[in-house]
C-alpha cells in the first residue's frame, strides 16, 4: 500500500513539533513583545532584498528536504512491510518447473532467489507448511515463489480448501535445521 502524503508530512514534522515548537513559539512571542521598538522597525532597501532572496532559498531548501526525505521515507515504510501470501495457484507457465505459484507481497531486500518459510496456524501453533525460492518479481511488486519442499498433509489441507492462503505467514528467518528437518519429514 502505498503511503499518502499526509502521513509522510506527519512523519516528517512529528519531531520538530514535539520537542522545537514550543521553544520557537515561546521566544519568538518574548523577542516580539520586548525587542521591538514602539515607533517600529525601518529597513533599507539592500537588507530587505537580502532578507527576500534569504526567504526563497530557505523555501527552495525546505522543498528539497521534503521532496528527499519523502524517498527515505518511501524506503523506510516498505523495509517495514511483513511478508504475507497473496494467493497460491497452479504454475501454468513452464519456466516454474513446479506444480505450484506462491504469490507473497511484503519487502525482501534480495529478493531472486531467498528462500522463505511459509507457516500455517494450526490450533494455536506455527507449522511449516512449505519452503519456497523466490524465482520472480511481477510488475506490481509481488514475489513468485515456487516450493522446494511442502508437506503432504498441509498440502492435501490446502487443496481440499480448509485454510486460505491469506491466513500463512511469510518469515525470511530461515535456518539449516528447519530446512534440515523438513527434507528429513519430521518438521511441525
Amino acid at each position: 500500500m502505498r503511503p499518502s502524503i499526509l502521513e509522510y508530512l506527519v512523519w516528517l514534522f512529528q519531531p520538530f513539533f514535539r520537542w522545537w515548537w514550543a521553544a520557537v513559539s515561546g521566544t519568538a512571542s518574548i523577542v516580539a513583545l520586548w525587542g521591538t521598538p514602539q515607533s517600529g522597525v525601518t529597513l533599507p532597501n539592500t537588507i530587505a532584498a537580502i532578507m527576500v532572496l534569504a526567504i526563497f532559498v530557505l523555501f527552495f531548501l525546505v522543498l528539497s528536504v521534503l521532496e528527499q526525505g519523502w524517498s527515505l521515507y518511501w524506503d523506510r515504510r516498505d523495509r517495514n512491510r511483513s511478508l504475507e501470501v497473496v494467493s497460491i495457484s497452479r504454475a501454468k507457465d513452464k519456466d516454474f518447473d513446479a506444480d505450484l505459484v506462491f504469490v507473497i507481497s511484503g519487502y525482501l531486500q534480495e529478493s531472486i532467489g531467498t528462500l522463505v518459510e511459509i507457516r500455517r496456524l494450526l490450533e494455536d501453533i506455527e507449522v511449516t507448511f512449505a519452503i519456497v525460492r523466490v524465482v520472480r518479481t511481477t510488475e506490481k511488486g509481488y514475489y513468485l515463489a515456487v516450493p522446494i519442499w511442502i508437506s503432504p498433509g498441509h498440502q492435501k489441507d490446502f487443496m481440499d480448501h480448509e485454510f486460505a492462503p491469506r491466513t500463512l505467514r511469510a518469515k525470511t528467518t530461515l535456518t539449516y535445521d528447519r530446512v534440515w528437518e523438513a527434507f528429513n519429514e519430521r518438521v511441525e
